[in-house]
């Protein structure tokens, strides 16, 4: 029988996020996959997007952005 928990790693503990009571003081193995979560400080705003894809559209793949250019922010 296995159990899927969520949790946080802190070194060598890990926090789960809920108890896991029928395992309590049995051995376990515990295999860990990182939950990936979107970076919303990344994300573009609707008008930025919509200006870079005119920008593209006009002006081609190949410009007019410049690699001295800032980023989106």
């Amino acid at each position: 029988m296995s159990t899927a928990l969520k949790g946080t790693v802190h070194g060598r503990t890990i926090e789960l996020n809920q108890q896991a009571e029928h395992l309590e003081g049995q051995r376990v193995l515990v295999l860990l996959e990182p939950i990936l979560e979107p970076i919303e400080e990344a994300a573009v705003s609707l008008p930025a997007a919509g200006e870079a894809w005119r920008t593209w559209v006009e002006h081609g793949p190949d410009g007019p952005l410049e690699d001295d250019e800032p980023a989106f922010p």
